[in-house]
């Protein structure tokens, strides 16, 4: 019995940003009346977040390219399209993954920070003043 060949999927490489580094991200829209910005939202662990957005396109590709600054403190992990906002230049605004999800990532790797927050030890109370004791 021949054994069949398993097909192989391609995924495209995950894109990887260090925390103090930049991310651009470029989209395509467009309007009868012109796009005025483009807007687009990342989140990830622990519900940190990321934004960027322009007003300019690239006369090249076509595209709006939306510079987003990754922050010194970025926590390590995966950082998922959340939100794009598009306006037209009459006030117009869409909000299309609502209609049309897509999936679009990438993943801070070498930062230092973590992502779980402070506990908290011991509260106690280290001095009492009657309100006699109380300076006026």
């Amino acid at each position: 019995m021949a054994q069949q060949k398993k097909k192989s999927v391609k995924k495209e490489a995950l894109s990887k940003a260090m925390p103090g580094g930049m991310i651009t991200v470029s989209a395509k829209a467009t309007d009868a009346s012109g796009i005025m910005s483009v807007l687009v939202h990342f989140e990830g662990p622990a519900g940190r977040t990321f934004s960027g957005g322009t007003n300019n396109i690239n006369a090249e590709t076509g595209m709006f390219d939306c510079p987003i600054h990754i922050p010194e403190n970025a926590p390590n992990g995966r950082y998922k399209l959340s939100n794009v906002i598009l306006q037209d230049n009459c006030g117009n605004v869409s909000y299309p993954l609502q209609q049309h999800p897509m999936k679009l990532e990438f993943e801070v790797i070498g930062g230092t920070c973590d992502i779980t927050p402070p506990k908290l030890k011991e509260v106690k109370i280290t001095s009492v003043k009657n309100p006699s004791e109380a300076i006026i």
